[in-house]
C-alpha cells in the first residue's frame, strides 16, 4: 500500500513539463516517476495492449457468431450453395487472421514484461 510521500522541489517550468509528460503518457504524476524512475511496468502500455486484446476476442466473438449461423442454415438446409460455401470460407480466413494478430498482440506483451 502506497501510503508515504516525498516532497521534491522543482521550478513552475519543471512542473509543468512533468505535467505534460504524464498526460502525453497518460499517466499520474505519481506514475510517471515510479515507471521511470524505479522502472515499474508502464501501465499505459499495459493498458493499450489490454484493450487491442480485449477488441480482437470481441472481433474473433463476432466472426464465431457468423460462422455459427453459416452451420445452422447448413445443418437446418442440409446442403449448402456456392456462395454460402464461399461465405464461410471467408469467415474462417478472418478468424485466422483476427487469431494470429491476437497471438501476436499477446507474445508481444509478454515480451514487454
Amino acid at each position: 500500500m502506497r501510503d508515504k510521500f516525498i516532497q521534491i522541489r522543482v521550478s513552475e517550468k519543471e512542473k509543468n513539463e512533468f505535467l505534460k509528460i504524464a498526460s502525453e503518457r497518460e499517466l499520474s504524476l505519481t506514475d510517471l516517476i515510479l515507471t521511470d524512475v524505479l522502472k515499474l511496468r508502464d501501465k499505459t502500455k499495459h493498458r493499450k495492449i489490454m484493450n487491442l486484446l480485449n477488441q480482437e476476442n470481441f472481433d474473433y466473438s463476432k466472426v464465431s457468431t457468423n460462422i455459427n449461423q453459416v452451420a445452422k442454415y447448413v445443418n437446418t438446409n442440409q446442403k449448402i450453395d456456392e456462395n454460402t460455401l464461399k461465405e464461410f470460407n471467408n469467415l474462417l480466413r478472418e478468424l485466422i487472421i483476427l487469431k494470429n494478430k491476437a497471438n501476436d498482440l499477446a507474445y508481444k506483451y509478454v515480451m514487454e514484461l
